[in-house]
């Protein structure tokens, strides 16, 4: 038996369950399900089916924070896929599975897949809508383990987080491999404009609460523009009212200061209302390396995979190396940084220092992060000797600490 017919007798009982469920009248068209998936797997040259085993041998691979580094330096092959039609017919799935199919020919590490929230629209029928899309993404997920295991699957969505979450999959039948995190960059710009970190702190908190085998995706900059989508709920516990909070953040990144010749345009939905920052969010930096920085630094220290552009990593004349650089080294270099590591949130006693820890097999990191233009003392809550992993220096932290204006901190202990 080869590789093909190996995995898919593993799959098979559970593959045909699915596609009879949403395809009760043409059961019988399975069969050819299995011929087109046949067919892409001969396409697979050699060098990528012995990757394919490599992978399916060690599945949890890209979790791992020293396997991720491909993706985080844009070096990863990446495909994009929007599911265009729904595919409530054999016809039409059949349609969507070929586009999928078509991708496994190519030396492919990553297809984002976009659009998938909306198939599968019956009218007064929530549940029905939800179990047949999450039928029809756990079949792509099979049909991707079977012919093309090396290409990974992301999933971009607009929907709520909940929603967003539940593509993932159970643990023992999983869906999509990651998901882009697309409520990261507004909590992230909303701490900048407030130098408050506690709803950044909170989104942060909400993630560290899924399932280890949940991976997202992150990224700085987006190229469109995005929309306030904030926590209104904890952020009306911290008496910050939506409306009155979005028109601050708004005046903040969109009208210009003295000595500022150009700042972001403000996005509007169809009746003219402020919703968001419209253009590359990468823009409302102005410049300012210290909070460049920063932000990557918050970046870097989250679980899941930080995608950078290509055109960030710039070479900082007062470091031998690229400071991206030396941050990914850390991520390569501890399993403190891996995907299933255990993340959690401090009480920093300072609203504008965000406090993140990870652990895992005795191996602890602390990060401290300062949103603030002016320099900041806070708590430290777990006193000890550490080693400050940007200088290489042991230092001794005990009670109160400073940090520089937008500068940050990774602490590192053993058996922590």
């Amino acid at each position: 038996m080869n590789a093909f017919s190996i995995r898919l007798e593993r799959f098979r009982s559970e593959l045909k369950w699915l596609f009879c469920e949403l395809y009760p009248e043409n059961g019988s068209e399975f069969e050819l399900l299995i011929e087109k998936m046949q067919q892409a797997y001969k396409t697979r040259s050699t060098s990528l089916r012995e990757r394919d085993s490599l992978f399916m041998n060690n599945p949890a691979w890209y979790r791992m924070a020293s396997m991720q580094e491909k993706f985080a330096k844009s070096e990863a092959n990446v495909a994009e896929m929007a599911i265009e039609e729904t595919p409530d017919t054999a016809e039409k799935f059949f349609k969507t599975v070929d586009r999928f199919l078509a991708f496994s020919a190519e030396d492919l590490d990553l297809l984002k897949v976009s659009g998938i929230e909306g198939i599968f629209i019956i009218p007064n029928t929530i549940w029905q809508h939800r179990q047949k899309t999450h039928d029809f993404t756990r079949i792509v997920r099979i049909v991707d383990d079977i012919v093309c295991p090396s290409i990974l699957l992301s999933l971009e969505a607009k929907s709520t987080r909940e929603e967003i979450n539940a593509f993932f999959g159970e643990i023992e039948k999983p869906e999509f491999h990651m998901i882009d995190d697309r409520f990261f960059i507004p909590a992230l710009w909303n701490s900048v404009a407030t130098q408050d970190t506690r709803l950044l702190s909170e989104e942060i908190r909400q993630h560290s609460q899924q399932p280890k085998f949940c991976v997202y995706t992150r990224s700085l900059n987006c190229e469109d523009g995005f929309t306030w989508e904030l926590d209104y709920a904890f952020l009306d516990i911290l008496k910050m009212q939506k409306e009155s909070h979005c028109k601050y953040l708004n005046d903040f990144y969109t009208k210009r200061r003295k000595g500022e010749k150009t700042r972001a345009k403000a996005l509007k939905d169809e009746a003219g209302e402020i919703i968001g920052i419209q253009g590359e969010t990468e823009k409302l930096i102005r410049g300012d390396e210290s909070l460049n920085e920063l932000l990557h630094a918050v970046l870097f220290i989250q679980s899941g995979i930080p995608l950078l552009e290509e055109k960030t990593g710039k070479k900082n004349t007062k470091a031998e190396k690229d400071p991206f650089e030396k941050l990914l080294k850390f991520r390569r270099s501890y399993h403190a940084f891996d995907s299933n590591a255990d993340v959690w949130t401090m009480d920093t006693d300072n609203n504008a220092i965000l406090g993140v820890g990870r652990y895992k097999e005795g191996q602890k990191v602390y990060g401290f992060f300062n949103f603030s233009p002016d320099p900041q003392v806070f708590t430290v809550r777990d006193p000890g000797t550490y080693e400050n992993l940007l200088t290489g220096k042991a230092v001794k932290v005990s009670g109160l600490v400073r940090l520089p204006a937008y500068g940050y901190a990774w602490l590192f202990r053993e058996n922590g």
